[in-house]
Parts: C-alpha cells; structure tokens; sequence
C-alpha cells in the first residue's frame, strides 16, 4: 500500500511536474508568441504607412510641379498671346488635370491641395478666354485704326486743293488728333498706363464734333464730306474695340491676381504635404526600430528560457526573429529608396527651392537654388542661419517688386505672414521669380525660377510697341517721348533743341511702279542712311508711311539743324539699286527749335509740319526753318550769317601761321596769317567756307580788322624780325580809312611797316574801282608791301601788273602742283619767272609739297617757296617755339638739302 502510495505520489509528482512542464512551455509559447505578434504588427502597419506616405507625397509633387509648370506657360501666354504660348500653357493644364486624377484616386484627405490645384484650374480657363477676347479686341482696334488713318489721309490729300489756311488747319488737326488717340492707345496696351487711357479717351471723345465742325466748314467740298460720314462707323467700331480691350485687361488683372494666389497656396500646401508626409514615415520608422530594440532582449532571455524545454521551439523562434528583421530591413530599404526618389526629384527641378525651419535655419535646399543664386557652401548648410542668406541675396542681386500685396523679405525675427513675390536679377543678366510661402508650423518655402525668357520676351514686347517693325526706328509714340524729355532738358539746362520732320519725294511714284515690296526695301535703305547721319544722342524715327521726324538735342546753333538736314537731304538723293530696279527719290525736309519757334512738343511739331509744308510748296527736295517771312531772305544764307555774328562776337576764330621760305638763302623770312573758324559743332572750318559769304555780307570787314590786328600784336612779339603776310579782301580797300587805320595799328603794335605785307587775291582784282590804285600806291607809300596772290588761275591779265604797285607775286597753288608732271605747266611757271624778273618783283609759290616740286623752283631760281614741305600752319605759340629752336640751331635751317 505504501509503495502503491509511492508510486501514486511520484506519478501525482510526475503529472505536476509534466503539468507545470507543459504550463512553463505553454507560458513561454504563448509569450513568445505576443512577442512575435507585437513585433510583426508594428512592422507590417509602418510599411503600410511608409507605402501610402509615399504615395501620397510622389502625388504632391506630381500636383506641384504641374502647377509650377502650368503657371510659367500662363504667365508667358499672357502676355505674348502668341500661338505656341497657348499651345504651350494648355499642354500645361492638361497635365495639372492628369496630376489631380492620380491624387483624387482612392484618397479622402489631401490636405486642401487637389482643391486649390482645380481653383488653378478654373482660373486657367477664365485666363484663356480673357487673352484670346484682349487679342480679338486689338485686331479689330487696329484694323480701324487702319481704315481712321486712310480716311484721314485721304481728307489731308483732299485738303490740298483749299486755299483757306483756316480750314486747311483745321482739316489737319482732325488727322492730328486721331493720331495723338491712336498713340495714347497703343502706349496704353503696351504699358496699361491709366493716363495713356485718359488721353486716348479724351482724344477719341472730341473727335465726333471736329468731323462735324469740319463738314460744316467744308460744307462745300462733297468728297470730304463724304469721307466724314464714312469716318463714323471705324470711330465707333475703335472706340468699341478699346472698350473692350480695357475690360479684358482688368480681367487679365484680376485673373493674375488669382492664379498668383492659387499658385502659390498650390506651393505651399505641396510642401506642407511633403514635409508632413515625410515626418510620418520617419516616426512609423523609429517606432518600429525602439520595438525591435525592446524585443531583441526579451527574445534572447526567452531563447536561453527555452533551451532547456527544446532547442527546436528556440530555432523556430529565432527564425521568425530574423524573418522580420529581414522584413524590417525592406521596409528600411523602401523608405531609403523614396528619400532618394525625394531628393532626385529635388535635384532635377528647373526651380530652386529652399525650405527653411521655424527656428529660421535652412532646412532643405536644392542643387539648382545654389546654381541659381551663386551661393557659397557654407550659406546653405544643414541648420545654417537663412537670415545669411537673405543679407547676401540683398548685397549681390537687385531686387525688383511684383505683384499687388508685396512685402520685404524679413530681416531678423521678423516672420513672414503673407505669400511673397520679387524679382531678382543677377550681374550676369539672369532674371528670377522668388515666390516665398509661409508654413504654417513656421518657417518658409521659397522657390526660384529662371524667368529669363521670359522678361526677354516682355522686352520685345514693349520694343515693339516703340519701333518700326520695318525699319527698326523707334514709332511716333517713342519719338514723342523721347521729345518731352528732350525739352524738359532743355529747360532745366537752357539748352536748345531742334525738331525735323522729314517726308519722302517721288516714294509713291516708286510703290506703283516697282510695287510695294520695293518701297519696303527702299524705306529700309533710306533708314540706314540717315541713321549713318545721326549722333548717337540724336533721334531719328519713323511716324508714317514715308515720313520721318528728328530730335537734336543739346543744339549749338540754328544752323547745325540746317546742316543735319542738308547731310540727311544728301544721303537721300543719291540713286538706290532695288532688286526690281534702280531709284531716285529726294526729301522735303521742315525745321522748328525749342524755344525760338515754340516751347510745348505740341507746338514744335506743328511749327516744323509747317515748315515741311512750306518746303514742298516751294518745290519739294527742300529743307525750310520754319519762320514767318521765309520768302524775305534766303534761310540758309540768314543762318549761316547769323553763325557768322555770333562766332565774332564769341571770338570763334583763331590765326595759324604757314613758314615762307627764302630759296637761295635756305631759311625763313616770313609768315601768312590764315584765319581758321573753330566751330562748336562742325570744328575746325577752313576760310573757303566762310570767307565768301563774310564779303557777300559785309562782315568780312569786322573779321579782316581782327584778323590784321591780332597777327601783327602777335608776330611783333616774336624773337626773329620776319615778315607778316596778312590777306585783304577789296571791301576792306574801298574803305578810306585803311591807310590811317593801319599806320596806328603799326603805331600800337610796334611792328615795322617794312615787315607787313598784303596779299590781294588776283581774281577780286578783275573789275577796278575808283580809288583802288590810290588806296594801294597810299598803303605802299606807308612802307607797306603789297603782294598779287593766286597768280596763274584767274585772269592773269598783265594790265594787273601794271597798273597796280605789287612788289610781289603768289602763283597759285594748283600751277606749283602741276610742273613736275606736266612739261606745258613747267614752261608756264617759267615764264612767269621770267616776267618777275623783268619787272623786278619776286615771286613766291605757293602749295609746295614735294622735294622734286621743290627742286625745280631751285633750278627755276624762284625767290620764295610756300607748301607743307616747308611747315603746315601753326598757331602763334607753336610758331614762335619754332623760330626759337631755328634760332638756337636745334632745328635744320633747310627742308631739303640744295640742289
């Protein structure tokens, strides 16, 4: 019995101990068993959130960038309103459309960007319809403005067969104020200025009374009176057009507005999305690491538990172990393959992006806002102060505002509170867009776009709403502008300026002969050439069909706008060889200055359209300067007379002196004094040009006295007594008073009688006058020497030579050129020696220029020698330092060696 209770209790024990066995084991198992449910749970939920983060994250970048996209093609289409711009921007939208698709698929929460993507996208529809209804509007605008200016043109032609100034005028201000509407509308659509509008407004408002005024004036004329009534309808239709023109624009306004503010909410939200989407994957991440950290060591203290119950149950367990490790390990991999997914994307982006934390250090930054912004390595580092990178935008680009509610990029610990747009542009002429967004957990997205293009196309726009198109010149609307501040200068600076206007002669007789193609060709030619004419401060524009207009500013004379005009009238006339045959046409030229004529841009247009006018009615191919009594004097001539005033009231002129050499003795032995007129804007104008109208006007007397005056105050003080040579013209002989005027000239100059001579040129010899001969027998009785210049090429009449007391002779220049190549020149230089000699004068000659001209005067045994070869003219101090250097012998005494 006692051992049947052995055995029962070791079998109770056995079975209690099996049992608490199999508990342990049971216990161990079910442990292990939550411990593996716990660990695969969190593992396979975080690489299902890491999966639909990611997702959702490629699908907010999808919708950003096509926003991105979409809004660069809109913002070019709205302002080219070209074809290709259009196609491009609804390229744009339809993949903003497809990006929106894929992140509605399956999604419920978006974050609000799928609503702000379809608030682009309407207002993108809205945009497509304003351009193409602005682009509709300004074609109808321009092809009345078209049928205006025909009718008005043809009113001007019709005009032409008045008489009465009152309605001629009148007629022309019709055409005139219809232009200055047409300008004030085409400066409006290339600027939206609201006082370009004003004007247009203004102008098209009176335009009805002064076509009705002006059929009642010329109530008589049936065909202008019938151009009126055809006038109303175009009138109405451009009025009409702008109108419409100008609701387009203020919806553009409003519709750019709008898609800047859905943009930019798009932006930010995308980054929201990214950063938020992001954030979760890296906390499912962690969560799932700390849980298999926590784990490893209960698993490793279960394993050494269960070695004694089974090492199969601990092989199983540490299998499943690495099973999810391996599984942990994919999910690592996944989520290191978006992150690179992620910063390729950012890589590649065309836009720069810099995101930037609450504590306003630099968070994200991408390869392109580096390249964009040209910023160091160590601005952009991770954690690195973004207010370094603001002070360094600010110092090394300039920055230009846009958009409607702009506010400055914050400085220190201010925050940024409101969507933000600049334009930045870099040293190397590379524009950005910086578009900053704030985030709502603080901190900033800024993004920058290369916007290049796209303000070189916004150049081209407003350069095309001031040129030609043909001929490249800047348009009425330009030049008008140009004019205002050309007489705003004026004004402040006392200056003065010139207004030309310029119409074509015989260019209709070219467009109906050789066709219109020709006319293009030959506007195009003209245009150049007149350019070529130009200073660079100078503007030359086209403001019709084969009319022209100048501005000169800073003007030194009236008679430097004549000289333009002549230059321009010269380039004009010459032939032209067009691909359908030659050419020859010429301008009539009108000229009006500030503030002589007029003193508003109004008035002086009008002023040179008169004297354009008058330019024509006098037979075209003219230049006129507009004045009141242009038939009383010739312009040109009271223009250049009145230069003539002025420069010796403002002693303009200046004295050079050329060497006259002594043959025989090889040295100098006197000077010609040659008058030069330094002009301030021709320079330097040499007496042939303006000696002749001196005597034609009497001032060659004033300039003669001045000329003798300060030549001989001048040689007196020189240190080698050589003789002074001074030209004087027959006005000045007729004068009794030359003999006592030069005897106390010579008095107060001190220079000897015996050292000036007087040069008279033969040619004004040719018709003697009363008193001539006893003026000159008086001037040789003073001791003064007369000398007969230019010899040889007038009417060298012998009769001249005796009946005057010359003592010398000057052969021409055009003679001493001739005789080393021409043998019946040298036998004529000869005889006219020979006559010297038998009449006892010397002879000097003059232009010499050469050794071999000058070898034969040797041999000829001329006295004296005159030319470049023995000096060019001097002034006086450079002569006077040249007869000192002959005087210390530092200075060969001979042009050449003798023969």
């Amino acid at each position: 019995m006692m051992e049947e209770a052995t055995n029962g209790a070791l079998a109770s024990s056995i079975r209690r101990r099996i049992t608490i066995g199999f508990l342990v084991l049971l216990i161990l198992l079910v442990a292990l068993a939550g411990v593996a449910v716990w660990l695969i749970e969190p593992v396979e939920v975080g690489a299902t959130l890491v999966r639909e983060d990611t997702e959702r994250a490629e699908a907010a970048t999808a919708v950003s960038l096509q926003v991105s996209d979409a809004h660069a093609f809109m913002a070019q289409y709205a302002l080219s309103a070209s074809a290709a711009d259009q196609k491009a921007a609804q390229g744009g939208v339809t993949g903003l459309d497809a990006a929106i698709e894929r992140m509605t698929r399956g999604r419920s929460d978006d974050g609000g960007l799928v609503e702000l993507a379809r608030r682009y996208r309407g207002g993108a529809d809205s945009t497509f319809a304003a351009v193409e209804l602005r682009r509709a509007s300004i074609e109808r605008m321009q092809s009345a403005g078209a049928e205006i200016h025909s009718i008005t043109s043809a009113i001007e032609d019709a005009l032409q067969r008045e008489t009465d100034a009152e309605k001629i005028r009148r007629g022309m201000r019709l055409g005139a104020t219809f232009h200055e509407a047409d300008r004030a509308a085409l400066r409006f659509l290339a600027s939206r200025s609201p006082e370009d509008l004003d004007v247009a407004r203004g102008a098209l408002a009176t335009l009805p009374k002064g076509a009705d005024e002006l059929g009642v004036l010329l109530r008589e004329n049936h065909r202008i009176k019938q151009l009126l009534t055809t006038l109303a309808k175009p009138l109405s239709v451009y009025d009409q057009s702008l109108q419409s023109v100008i609701r387009a624009d203020d919806d553009l306004r409003r519709l750019s507005t709008e898609l800047n503010a859905a943009s930019e909410s798009a932006l930010g939200a995308a980054a929201v999305e990214h950063a938020r989407a992001l954030k979760s994957e890296q906390t499912a991440v962690a969560s799932m690491l700390d849980r298999v950290r926590s784990v490893r060591g209960l698993l490793i203290g279960a394993s050494l538990s269960a070695v004694a119950i089974g090492l199969v149950l601990a092989i199983l367990s540490g299998r499943a172990v690495m099973t999810q490790f391996r599984k942990l390990e994919a999910v690592q991999d996944a989520l290191q393959k978006k992150s690179t997914m992620l910063e390729t994307t950012l890589a590649n982006m065309d836009q720069g992006l810099i995101m930037t934390t609450p504590e306003r250090t630099v968070g994200v930054v991408n390869e392109s806002a580096k390249r964009l912004l040209d910023l160091p390595s160590s601005l952009v580092r991770e954690g690195a102060p973004f207010d370094d990178v603001i002070e360094y935008q600010r110092k090394h680009l300039e920055r230009a505002e846009t958009g409607e509610n702009i506010r400055a990029v914050p400085r220190g610990d201010a925050r940024l509170d409101h969507p933000h747009s600049c334009e930045l542009r870099s040293p190397n002429g590379t524009v950005l867009e910086m578009r900053s967004v704030p985030l709502q957990g603080g901190g900033v997205v800024q993004t920058y776009t290369d916007i290049t293009e796209r303000s070189q196309a916004e150049e081209k726009i407003i350069y095309a709403a001031h040129h030609d198109v043909l001929t490249c010149l800047p348009n009425r609307a330009l030049f008008e502008e140009r004019l205002g501040d050309a007489i705003a200068k004026a004004t402040r600076t006392g200056s003065h300026i010139a207004v030309l206007f310029l119409d074509l002669d015989r260019f209709k007789l070219v467009n109906d002969t050789l066709g219109h193609s020709a006319g293009d060709e030959l506007l195009k030619i003209v245009a150049n050439r007149m350019r070529q004419e130009m200073r660079a401060s100078d503007t030359l524009a086209r403001v019709g069909g084969d009319e022209f207009a100048v501005v000169i500013p800073d003007l030194s004379s009236l008679e430097a706008a004549v000289n333009t005009a002549e230059r321009l009238r010269g380039a004009v006339r010459n032939p032209y060889l067009l691909s359908q045959g030659k050419a020859i046409i010429g301008v009539s030229i009108g000229i009006a200055c500030y503030p002589i004529h007029a003193g508003a841009p109004d008035q002086l247009l009008d002023l040179a359209d008169l004297a354009l006018y008058r330019a024509k009615a006098i037979g075209r191919d003219a230049c006129c300067v507009y004045d009141e009594v242009l038939d009383v004097k010739n312009q040109d001539e009271m223009i250049l007379e009145s230069s003539l005033q002025f420069a010796l009231q403002e002693r303009q002129f200046e004295i050079a002196y050329q060497p006259i050499w002594e043959v025989r003795a090889q040295r100098i032995v006197g000077v010609e004094a040659l008058v030069r007129w330094r002009h301030p804007v021709k320079g330097l104008i040499y007496p042939d040009s303006f000696i002749p109208l001196a005597e034609r006007t009497g001032l060659i007397v004033e300039l003669g006295q001045w000329v003798m005056e300060t030549a001989c105050r001048e040689v007196a003080a020189w240190p080698a007594p050589i003789a002074l040579s001074v030209n004087i013209a027959p006005p000045q002989l007729r004068r009794g008073e030359i003999v006592q005027e030069l005897r106390d000239l010579l008095v107060n100059t001190q220079l000897p009688a015996s050292r000036l001579k007087l040069e008279i040129a033969e040619s004004q010899l040719s018709e003697d006058t009363p008193g001539m001969s006893a003026t000159l027998s008086s001037l040789r009785d003073l001791g003064v020497g007369l000398t007969l210049d230019g010899f040889g090429t007038g009417s060298s009449s012998l009769v001249t030579l005796r009946s005057f007391p010359f003592a010398d002779i000057k052969i021409d220049r055009r003679l001493t050129k001739e005789i080393a190549q021409d043998l019946r020149s040298r036998s004529l230089f000869e005889a006219i020696l020979h006559v010297c000699r038998i009449l006892k004068m010397d002879c000097i000659a003059e232009g010499v220029e050469t050794k071999e001209q000058f070898a034969l005067l040797q041999s000829f045994g001329c006295a004296y020698a005159q030319g470049f070869l023995i000096g060019k003219p001097e002034p006086a101090a450079a002569m006077r330092e040249t007869l000192c250097r002959i005087a210390a012998g530092e200075r060969p005494m001979a042009p050449v060696a003798p023969v």
